[in-house]
């Protein structure tokens, strides 16, 4: 469905503009099609911002992007514009949104993985939480799926029925050791199933090859606490529903908030784990069709437009954003206060 046939996405909200804050250049940004050029804004800020920006700009919304907002309106940027991974308070941006929020300005912020979202200031609006579970534990939160993953080519129909490929679709970093372990390659191999691990950006898009897709995740010692990942969205799991593969599924947050076991993704804990269920898929075709037939119903719900629907109705919702200016007046002061201190402190000269 082209977005000329899709409804209007702002019927019945007020035609307020949405502008994205990111670290682009927003002329690059304003011709840039997502599709043409996945291996563009690769990044955290370009999945959850940039990305959201040109997908709203090409059904003729009124969006912006860059450093200069047009009036009242509502902001939306990453959690890593306001604080750092580190955890440091990004200072001349947090005080410069407080002073956008103070004119009237909304917000939402992005949280995706971030690691520190306690450490946002507290005038920030509403935000976009990764996963329901961490949507459910804060008051100002929201969850919403990311867009899937974009140039998708989805897997082959003619392949139905059975696991020839198994894909995993990830930075390197991200790729668990016991993965890239041999014998693993080995004895999946010895069922007449190849691995595919894409850790390539270029690689993401094309699915048309791949039946299973293996949404396992390396936990960041630094940043995660326990092996359910609850910072991490379900990217991996939402990406093959949208292509059509069977997803095979670690035991974390995200996913087990969205999954239904054995209807339309296969839990796995372990290389041995996944040995068994591919196995068993192979040698059950009832099994592998009524996931596949799952997994048809979650394409649907994930498929691109689908999701983009999700988001315009939820920025163009009203009251959306809505910032504490009292915090906001606090924020700014501190800024303030501490510009001075660093000046007077400085030697003279």
């Amino acid at each position: 469905m082209g977005p000329s046939e899709r409804r209007d996405p702002a019927d019945g909200h007020p035609r307020r503009p949405v502008h994205f804050v990111a670290a682009v250049v927003p002329g690059a940004v304003a011709v840039w099609e997502p599709d043409r050029a996945p291996e563009r804004y690769a990044d955290g800020e370009g999945h959850q911002v940039v990305e959201l920006f040109a997908r709203l700009r090409d059904l003729g919304l009124p969006v912006t992007i860059g450093p200069h907002p047009p009036r009242g309106a509502l902001l939306v940027m990453s959690a890593d514009h306001l604080v750092s991974w580190l955890g440091h308070p990004r200072r001349r941006e947090q005080a410069h949104t407080a002073r956008l929020a103070l004119t009237g300005h909304r917000l939402v912020v992005v949280l995706g993985d971030h690691p520190h979202p306690g450490r946002l200031p507290a005038f920030a609006g509403t935000r976009v939480a990764p996963t329901p579970t961490a949507a459910r534990q804060d008051p100002r939160a929201v969850w919403i799926p990311l867009l899937p993953q974009r140039a998708l080519v989805p897997r082959d129909p003619d392949r139905r029925g059975t696991v020839r490929t198994l894909a995993m679709k990830a930075h390197t970093d991200n790729v668990p050791p016991e993965y890239r372990d041999p014998d693993f390659a080995r004895r999946l191999a010895a069922l007449g199933v190849e691995l595919r691990i894409d850790d390539a950006v270029a690689a993401w898009p094309d699915f048309s090859t791949v039946d299973a897709v293996l949404c396992v995740a390396r936990p960041q010692l630094r940043w995660d606490a326990g092996p359910s990942l609850p910072r991490k969205p379900p990217t991996k799991l939402v990406n093959a529903w949208a292509a059509g593969c069977v997803p095979l599924i670690a035991p974390q947050t995200g996913y087990l908030d969205l999954a239904q076991p054995d209807v339309d993704a296969v839990v796995v804990e372990s290389p041995a784990a996944v040995l068994a269920q591919v196995e068993r898929l192979l040698g059950d075709p009832a099994a592998m069709t009524r996931i596949e037939a799952g997994v048809a119903a979650r394409r649907t719900e994930f498929a691109r437009d689908a999701v983009t629907d999700r988001w315009i109705d939820f920025l163009w919702a009203p009251d959306r954003g809505r910032c504490d200016r009292a915090a906001a007046a606090r924020c700014l002061l501190g800024a303030t206060t501490d510009a001075l201190r660093h000046r007077l402190r400085r030697p003279p000269g």
